[in-house]
Parts: structure tokens; sequence; C-alpha cells
């Protein structure tokens, strides 16, 4: 077999999958994929603040974003600070301590309903961190910008890379 006629092989199977299981039920999977419950309310409330806050600039968006996300997140603490383009995905299933910093274009990705990510007191995510599904940052870490966190990153560490490494301690 040709890698053409492989290609057309795999191109059929994917759209007799996806046509067997209909749009409602492609849909409904996105909705509990992105809000962790199959509520359609949920879903469209969750999008109306991230489109609304997610993208605002300056400190006061940060601020107003942070705020907003209080009826979203399973946990935000006092004095968090949340940058433009920041996604949440099963954003119930996150929790952030007090004081936490999350730069520009970070995603936070549960990805299943019954695990969650925990960040902690004193945290800093730099721009474009990827934090995958149950791991915790623990309290006063950093993380640099463009990293992967795989796994927990223990107290007072400074961590990079992809995926991330502890590269320090904080004092």
């Amino acid at each position: 077999m040709s890698l053409k006629q492989g290609m057309r092989e795999i191109d059929k199977v994917e759209r007799i999958v996806i046509s067997e299981a209909g749009l409602r039920a492609n849909i409904n999977n996105y909705v509990k994929r992105v809000t962790g419950r199959q509520s359609l309310k949920a879903f469209i409330w969750q999008e109306f603040i991230f489109a609304f806050f997610g993208n605002l600039p300056t400190a006061v968006g940060s601020v107003l974003g942070a705020a907003a996300y209080r009826s979203l997140l399973g946990k935000i603490g006092s004095n968090c600070f949340i940058e433009e383009g920041v996604r949440f995905r099963i954003p119930q299933r996150v929790f952030l301590g007090d004081r936490v910093f999350i730069g520009k274009g970070c995603d936070i990705d549960v990805e299943y309903p019954e695990s969650e990510t925990r960040i902690g007191q004193d945290v800093w995510l730099g721009s474009s961190v990827i934090v995958l599904r149950g791991v915790t940052v623990h309290d006063g870490a950093v993380v640099g910008p463009v990293a992967v966190v795989t796994k927990n990153i223990p107290s007072y560490s400074i961590a990079g890379g992809v995926p991330t490494k502890v590269i320090g301690k904080r004092e």
C-alpha cells in the first residue's frame, strides 16, 4: 500500500468515526473536555469570561481578569495577577494560592475531570508556560518562560526547560 492510499484509508476511518458519533455527541464531548461537565450553559459562561477578560492588556486587565476568574476556578487566592491570553482547561479543577503571577500566554491544562492542578502561594509562572494535568507547583517556585511543567515543582525552586527541570533554589 502506498502512502497516498494509506492516508485515504485513515481519512475514511476518521470520517466514519465522526459521522457515527454525530454532531451533538461531538459537541457534548468537547464541552465536557473544556469545562469538565456536560453543561452548555457553563461552557458559554466560561467562554464569555475567557473571551472578554482573557485578553485585556495592561495591569488593570490582569487584575480584572483575576477577579472574573473567581467564578470559574476551583480556588483563586488573594492578590493574584493573571496576564492576558492565559487559558485554563477545566478551570474548576485549578487551584491557585495567594500572590500567584501567571505570565502572558500560559496554558493550565487539567485535561481530565478527575485530576487537578495546584499552584501554591508566591509562585511565578513566566510567559507561555504550559502546566500539565495533575501537577503541583509548590509555594515560592519560579518557572521560567516557555517551560512545560510535567511533574511537581518543589517549594522555592527555580525551574525551566522542556520538560521542566529544577535549575536552582530561591532563598
